[in-house]
């Protein structure tokens, strides 16, 4: 499991930093060269942007297992800004 944990720090001072959302990855697949995943995000309330939490389930299908870890977060990323979208 792929755990990813977004995180603000106001001005740099981590010791105020917060949660803002998280996203949980798991392989749902036995595939060679290529992996499913199912994917979880969670964001919490937004303030500055007027929204409430929310969360949402999708997958990721056919992810070639060779790409670095930063193509998978990509993909994630685009599952929680296409669910983001939906709870506008």
């Amino acid at each position: 499991m792929l755990q990813i944990i977004v995180r603000v720090a106001p001005g740099g001072n981590q010791r105020q930093a917060f949660e803002v959302a998280n996203a949980r990855v798991a392989n749902i697949s036995n595939l060679a060269d290529t992996s499913d995943y199912g994917v979880e995000v969670v964001e919490g309330p937004n303030r500055v942007a007027g929204t409430s939490e929310w969360s949402a389930r999708g997958h990721i299908l056919h992810h070639d297992r060779r790409a670095t870890v930063w193509s998978l977060v990509r993909k994630v990323a685009e599952v929680a800004e296409r669910e983001a979208e939906k709870q506008r």
